[in-house]
């Protein structure tokens, strides 16, 4: 529970405040995913026909930045078995 506090309350809230590491280009809490300009990142951009990564149209768009950990490893792992 400290730690939670700490964390949440204390530590978050400063490195946003500070912009360590860009974060001020994002929102603190967000379920979206986001260019490394802090735009929202369109994903059937990246997406074939058959809902597959098209792995140029990835790398000409650029690589998404995503605050939430879970959501990143997600795709990842969406990315992964759908190959």
């Amino acid at each position: 529970m400290i730690g939670f506090v700490v964390l949440a309350w204390i530590i978050a809230p400063t490195a946003y405040y500070t912009n360590l590491w860009g974060s001020k280009a994002m929102p603190i809490v967000s379920n979206r995913v986001f260019t490394a300009h802090g735009y929202f990142y369109n994903v059937s951009a990246v997406l074939n026909s058959q809902l597959r990564l098209n792995e140029t149209a990835y790398k000409n768009y650029g690589m998404l930045i995503d605050k939430d950990i879970l959501t990143s490893s997600n795709l990842i792992i969406y990315i992964i078995i759908c190959r």
